[in-house]
């Protein structure tokens, strides 16, 4: 054999003379392993980032839209547009302004809220007088959206439950008349509510029977 041409080098690259030029498979895999959990640290902490960067550019993109809705107001107030002025104003309402815009949103709520209120009153008598029930209760709902502090809540809360009375919506009247009877107790509105629950009981009552 060792006058054989080829076969002691076919033993030599097939024995001692190939160590050290494989790779150990158990050191390669967590070697791999090691650089794609870093790997993947890396992007997580990109996605983090960029998911911030875009919430905060979200936000502030909300902010100045909000913004601009005050300069509408402003401009729908100046033309005594006071119920529009007002619908605009309640959809920026849980806007946390600050500074300057802070200033001209409490300036315009002051200035706007109290007067479209009257307006809107007015506007929902008159409807509920003309029978139109559906209407005018939509214009009731407005106010305390409006002006909680509104000095004839207690009035809009029973023409409220009136109006839905008359539209054959008896749970919501009664809502309507336990809202006026809760925070208004004192008032004779709340007696009027009272009266009308205990009819809306009895002609239950009397459908059951």
């Amino acid at each position: 054999m060792i006058g054989i041409p080829g076969i002691s080098k076919q033993n030599k690259d097939n024995g001692i003379g190939n160590e050290g030029t494989s790779k150990d498979p158990v050191v390669t895999e967590n070697g791999e392993s090691a650089e794609y959990e870093e790997k993947y640290k890396q992007l997580s902490s990109e996605y983090e980032e960029l998911k911030k960067n875009y919430e905060v550019s979200v936000t502030d993109r909300n902010y100045y839209k909000a913004v601009i809705s005050l300069y509408e107001v402003d401009d729908l107030y100046n033309a005594g547009k006071y119920e529009d002025a007002a619908d605009m104003l309640v959809l920026v309402k849980n806007v946390e302004f600050t500074g300057t815009e802070k200033e001209k949103y409490d300036k315009l709520y002051n200035e706007i809220m109290q007067r479209a209120s009257d307006i809107v009153y007015s506007q929902a008598y008159n409807l509920f007088q003309g029978q139109k029930f559906s209407e005018a209760v939509n214009k009731y709902l407005k106010i305390p959206e409006y002006y909680e502090n509104y000095a004839k809540m207690d009035i809009v809360l029973y023409y409220a439950g009136k109006c839905y009375l008359e539209l054959n919506d008896n749970e919501k009247a009664k809502e309507m008349f336990l809202k006026t009877i809760e925070k208004y107790p004192d008032s004779d509105y709340a007696s009027y509510s009272q009266s009308r629950l205990n009819s809306i009981t009895g002609d239950i009552e009397s459908e059951q029977n």
